[in-house]
């Protein structure tokens, strides 16, 4: 494998990725901006939360198919419809499964009238999501990401547009989540409309011994990506359960900020992963070297100095962002700062192990690394 084309082909798709997940990440970012201004910590608050909760019930239902799907159809493209419609099928079952738990769980949660009834909402929106991110895998199995980047942008300007119009209006944040709720679905259809045409047609040919080879295969992913989900924002909801509303914004002020940062080195090693895989299955140890080399090189070129920038400059960060009020998130976004070149080196390693058929290392690192997280929290 020639290493100058693969690197280009890296980049190529980096940059169509990037696209997407810049214009997906500004207009959650730019909207959080918007209602920490307009409806205060308090409101922030709730709408965070009710995004991290659908970020867990998502994880949970598509049960790692993700990376899965990545690793097994950049080996083979021509399984594209069987793998697609089988997992597409389970994770909907399980996805109402997860929605039929969380609606009677809630309620008992302590929860105020407006978080909980944003949490119903958007749990609305947990089968579109978990189907959009199977077609995402598709794509860039494929190398296709540019259809990931022309639905990414209608549904942001779309997204933004609905919510932009109900503060305006004087909504509260239940709007901004229904007009969430609504863009998965308008994406996920895009997804299914460009996949059909262009990528695979999908039939729906079924195997149930197929499908348990599936479930048997994708099980240690599936505790991996549940793991994840629970680690990614644990300190958000023991905060919903044991604090207000405001101190999640307070915390969330601080986070969306460091967060613009994960943008980077996630959509880098999503293009990485698929050539990565590539080069494992055909023990092609040398490409694979090299680009876990240059991959932490360049990743850590970029994170460390902007973790510094962001210890050094907290203060007037947050002013400039979000105005008078948030002094608390100070002293937070100084700590969630070290946060950065330690995620970059993360983004890299956990992919190594999956790529070479080692994620049961990756649960086990997870799942210490979770409850420690838990219990400190």
């Amino acid at each position: 494998m020639n290493q100058y084309s693969v690197f280009k082909g890296i980049l190529r798709n980096t940059a169509a990725l990037a696209a997407a997940r810049v214009v997906e990440r500004s207009s959650t970012v730019v909207l959080s901006f918007v209602v920490a201004r307009r409806l205060g910590a308090a409101g922030l608050g709730i709408y965070s939360a009710t995004m991290v909760f659908f970020g867990l019930i998502s994880l949970a239902a598509e049960m790692g198919s993700t990376n899965y799907l990545v690793r097994e159809i950049a080996k083979d493209r021509s399984r594209t419809s069987r793998y697609v419609v089988h997992l597409g099928i389970m994770t909907v079952i399980l996805s109402l499964l997860v929605i039929s738990v969380s609606w009677l769980i809630v309620p008992h949660l302590g929860y105020s009238s407006e978080l909980m009834a944003s949490v119903y909402v958007v749990l609305l929106a947990a089968i579109p999501g978990t189907l959009k991110t199977i077609q995402e895998a598709v794509f860039i199995a494929h190398e296709r990401v540019e259809f990931i980047t022309y639905s990414t942008a209608i549904a942001a300007f779309a997204y933004v547009g609905m919510a932009l119009y109900c503060l305006r209006q004087g909504y509260g944040v239940v709007s901004l989540v229904t007009a969430f709720a609504v863009v998965q679905y308008i994406v996920a259809f895009c997804y299914f409309v460009f996949l059909n045409r262009y990528i695979a047609h999908l039939r729906c040919k079924l195997s149930l011994s197929f499908a348990v080879r599936l479930i048997g295969e994708i099980k240690v992913f599936a505790g991996s990506s549940l793991i994840a989900g629970l680690a990614a924002r644990p300190e958000i909801v023991i905060l919903s359960l044991f604090k207000n509303d405001s101190q999640i914004g307070f915390y969330s002020a601080a986070l969306r900020i460091v967060d613009v940062w994960q943008l980077v080195p996630q959509t880098y090693m999503t293009n990485v992963y698929p050539v990565l895989s590539h080069a494992e299955y055909v023990a092609d140890r040398n490409t694979s070297r090299v680009i876990l080399e240059k991959s932490i090189k360049y990743l850590l070129a970029v994170s460390l100095p902007l973790a510094v920038g962001f210890i050094v400059a907290a203060r007037p960060i947050l002013a400039l962002v979000y105005g008078p009020g948030f002094e608390p998130s100070v002293s937070a976004l100084r700590i969630m700062a070290w946060c950065v070149p330690l995620s970059s080196l993360t983004s890299v390693l956990w992919r190594l192990l999956a790529a070479r058929n080692q994620q049961h290392l990756l649960l086990r690192a997870q799942v210490l690394t979770t409850v420690a997280r838990l219990s400190a929290g």
